[in-house]
């Protein structure tokens, strides 16, 4: 996959998806163990989102960051993404 757009919007969907992992736990406040089974879930879901789009939303050409994308230029180095 080459489309940072596409990249970037993968990440954040994962991000999201332990967000709502995250507020179902909360229906589970009667039961600690599940409880903190699908809250741990969330927590790792979002923080592999996280991680994942600092490895894999990079400039193709200068290979820095790129954080929020704008655009089809690399911020840093000015050449297309795609």
């Amino acid at each position: 996959m080459n489309n940072i757009h596409a990249k970037a919007w993968i990440c954040v969907i994962i991000m999201m998806l332990g967000v709502g992992l995250g507020m179902v736990s909360m229906a589970f406040l009667g039961n600690r163990v599940i409880l903190y089974i699908i809250l741990g879930l969330g927590i790792a879901m979002f923080l592999a989102g996280f991680i994942l789009h600092f490895v894999i939303v990079r400039c193709s050409k200068c290979g820095s960051h790129i954080g929020r994308v704008y655009g089809n230029k690399c911020p840093f180095c000015g050449e297309d993404y795609d």
